[in-house]
């Protein structure tokens, strides 16, 4: 995938976290994805019920929202 902006990104979060019925991302759930998405190695490290699992299951939806355009 060629290099995204982050407006890209955030659309493509926004439309992904709708898809899954989310109204809002945390920011540091938000910072993470960006992080991942602009290719950068990223480490998460969250308290319990912060919505680690979240992150990880958005990834694959922004990955294919973001291939698509």
């Amino acid at each position: 995938m060629d290099t995204c902006t982050t407006d890209a990104i955030q659309e493509a979060m926004s439309h992904s976290t709708k898809m899954m019925g989310v109204s809002l991302l945390k920011a540091k759930q938000q910072e993470a994805i960006i992080s991942f998405m602009e290719g950068k190695d990223v480490f998460v490290s969250l308290p319990t019920g912060y919505g680690k699992s979240m992150i990880y299951c958005l990834l694959p939806l922004i990955f294919d929202r973001l291939k698509g355009m």
